[in-house]
């Protein structure tokens, strides 16, 4: 799947029986291009995301229990604020045999966190 949305966005991934990735690309004013790709893989109930990152980039991955039209999407906990390194990062999360859970990846550009934090 390839959705392409304006700068800095999400990535979403559902997690059911069985696991994959969903591919971003990222196009903003004046930014580069770039691409994402959040690997989802689930075994049991241990579920494994990575990507690549870039350096100047954070990075926070979402989940959520089920996708409705008030979906609340969480900070999947210790994964919030990630910086960018250029290597792949992984986290790991748990969840019940069973249980569906929905994943995303907001990209944030260094200068816009900054920014909104002001």
């Amino acid at each position: 799947m390839m959705i392409k949305t304006p700068a800095a966005v999400l990535l979403g991934a559902a997690i059911f029986a069985l696991c994959g990735c969903v591919h971003q690309e990222v196009v903003g004013k004046g930014e580069p291009r770039s691409a994402t790709t959040l690997t989802v893989t689930r075994s049991g109930e241990s579920v494994q995301l990575s990507w690549k990152s870039e350096p100047g980039k954070i990075y926070d991955v979402l989940y959520a229990e089920s996708l409705t039209g008030k979906t609340e999407w969480k900070v999947l906990p210790g994964a919030g604020n990630i910086r960018g390194t250029g290597d792949y990062l992984m986290f790991t999360d748990s969840i019940s045999s069973g249980m569906n859970r929905y994943y995303r990846l907001n990209i944030v550009l260094e200068r816009q966190r900054e920014t909104a934090g002001r």
